[in-house]
């Protein structure tokens, strides 16, 4: 029976019948050194300080990271595949946000010629510097935007929304190749190297 005992000694106790002995070794002579066979070349000190250096991604780009390894090995597909089924999932969550751009967009060339109208009147009004005529020329406006449902601020954050969504998306597909090598031979067709710049900018 060999149990380990405090430090760097082992224990040996031999029982035989009433005989019970014990004797003490020390590990650091029983042990093998394995220190001598292992070849620390260039190439694997080059190779350990890189593993050091490389940073921890960021918590969105993680997440992203993170979806993307696990449609790769619960889905059993290839990582251009989870690439393909993940940028289809964003799409479609992000319909409504789209939908909404549209809308405010359409909304707003609609408007654009009645608006035009007052700001034209408002020009050629030779009381334009009076308060007054101001003020009622800018209720005017806002009558405009109540009447055809148009937020000129939605019109600009609707599209703001998606813009940290596909930053934080590029970014993880920059990086992942280097937390996940298999990620460098997950591609198809002419660009089999995910991790790689398309050669070609397509």
């Amino acid at each position: 029976n060999v149990s380990r005992n405090s430090g760097a000694y082992i224990t040996q106790r031999f029982n035989s019948g009433n005989v019970d002995k014990s004797t003490s070794v020390d590990a650091s002579s029983a042990l093998p050194d394995i220190s001598a066979s292992v070849d620390s070349s260039p190439l694997l000190d080059a190779a350990a300080s890189i593993a050091v250096s490389v940073p921890e991604p960021g918590m969105v780009a993680g997440a992203v990271m993170s979806f993307l390894e696990n449609c790769h090995t619960m889905l059993d597909i290839p990582y251009w595949g989870a690439i393909v089924l993940t940028t289809i999932g964003i799409r479609v969550c992000l319909l409504p946000v789209a939908i909404k751009t549209i809308q405010g967009s359409a909304r707003m060339a609609v408007m654009r010629p009645e608006m035009q109208k007052v700001q034209d009147a408002m020009t050629k009004d030779p009381n334009k510097d009076d308060t007054r005529v101001t003020l009622r020329y800018q209720n005017e406006m806002k009558a405009l935007f109540i009447k055809h449902k148009v937020n000129p601020l939605r019109a600009v954050l609707w599209p703001l929304f998606q813009f940290p969504v596909f930053i934080a998306f590029f970014m993880a597909l920059k990086e992942m190749g280097i937390y996940y090598p298999g990620f460098a031979t997950g591609g198809a067709a002419w660009f089999t190297n995910l991790a790689a710049a398309d050669p070609y900018l397509i």
